[in-house]
């Protein structure tokens, strides 16, 4: 049995929208290893470093880390530009040291960090996967920088891979690409009472409602997943742990 631990941000945790972590939970050829769910809402890298450091002290060495994270130090400050309703929030997160990079050169440090934490506790298996999308109109300035930190991501994979430490980049960006580019839909939520609206909205009925009325064909809200792209994301995963022998 393998202990695959799945580090990450929303998509991770999977409190809103469809979870790709519940439906790998299901696999039978994952039915043997045990899949720690790691995910924080809201959570930078900056802070899922100091998250794994803190897990590392505490607990057993996972054999794998699949590392999911990077969109809120896009969608923070791009929020905070709103309006004030995310401050509370922003404040919370900034408490567990989950503070936005502040540059592309800032996010590189923090990523870095975070693989060096991997390596110096001893995991031997690093999946990083890249930033899936930002709103699905993939013309959008915030899309655009997603593109840069996706950059930075497959990078750092090649910088940090040598015999003794796997570091691999699994390119969910790419895999979903292709279906976004049929769409131009700009929606993306923009506050917290957006985010507890559509809760409300799946629980009362369904989130096919919510992804028809704003034209979104993988997410809820332009972030988080519907079912399809939860289906979409569980599956490049287990096509990608079968690639790299995660399962034997």
């Amino acid at each position: 049995m393998k202990n695959i631990m799945f580090l990450g941000d929303s998509l991770t945790a999977g409190n809103l929208g469809a979870s790709y972590l519940k439906l790998l939970e299901k696999e039978e050829s994952l039915k043997g290893h045990k899949l720690i769910n790691a995910g924080e809402d809201g959570f930078t890298m900056a802070g899922l470093q100091l998250k794994l450091e803190k897990y590392l002290e505490e607990n057993n060495t996972p054999d794998t880390l699949v590392l999911e994270g990077g969109a809120n130090d896009l969608l923070l400050p791009h929020m905070q530009k709103a309006g004030t309703a995310w401050n509370p929030f922003i404040r919370k997160l900034s408490r567990h040291g989950s503070i936005p990079a502040s540059s592309s050169l800032e996010f590189r440090a923090h990523c870095s960090a975070v693989l060096s934490t991997a390596l110096d506790g001893g995991i031997a298996q690093v999946f990083v996967c890249t930033i899936t999308c930002l709103g699905e109109d993939l013309s959008s300035e915030l899309n655009r920088q997603r593109e840069e930190y996706n950059r930075i991501l497959r990078d750092l994979c090649l910088e940090y891979t040598n015999i003794f430490f796997s570091c691999i980049c699994l390119d969910a960006s790419a895999e979903i690409e292709p279906i976004l580019s049929e769409s131009s839909a700009g929606w993306l939520f923009r506050s917290p009472e957006d985010l507890q609206s559509d809760a409300l909205t799946i629980m009362e009925r369904g989130e096919e409602i919510l992804c028809r009325e704003r034209g979104l064909l993988l997410t809820i809200d332009g972030a988080h997943l519907n079912q399809r792209g939860a289906e979409i994301l569980s599956m490049f995963f287990l096509k990608s742990f079968r690639k790299y022998s995660v399962l034997l």
